[in-house]
């Protein structure tokens, strides 16, 4: 749903900035689009790692340890040794 809405935007956007005048309106619409990017970079910083992330770099210990803070209980061995298999699978392709 938020893809439409942001697809939504987006066009209504460039129908808006089309009747500026003196063809500068694909500035205010290029400009826009810069913003979306800007969060997703800022933002980057401030995600923490997946647990398959963690496994990907071979950090089983900090791995299993984010995934019992995820889950809030401590008996998380059967999916963390599901993402540890499914990792280890997608190292051999």
């Amino acid at each position: 749903m938020s893809i439409t809405i942001v697809i939504f935007v987006a066009n209504l956007m460039n129908y808006f900035s089309a009747k500026i005048k003196a063809g500068r309106g694909w500035r205010l619409s290029f400009g826009g689009a810069v913003v979306p990017g800007l969060i997703i970079l800022f933002g980057s910083f401030w995600f923490s790692d997946t647990p398959n992330s963690l496994l990907e770099c071979n950090k089983f210990d900090e791995a299993k340890d984010l995934l019992i803070k995820i889950r809030g209980v401590n008996n998380v061995d059967e999916e963390f040794n599901d993402l540890a298999n499914s990792s280890e699978a997608a190292k051999l392709v």
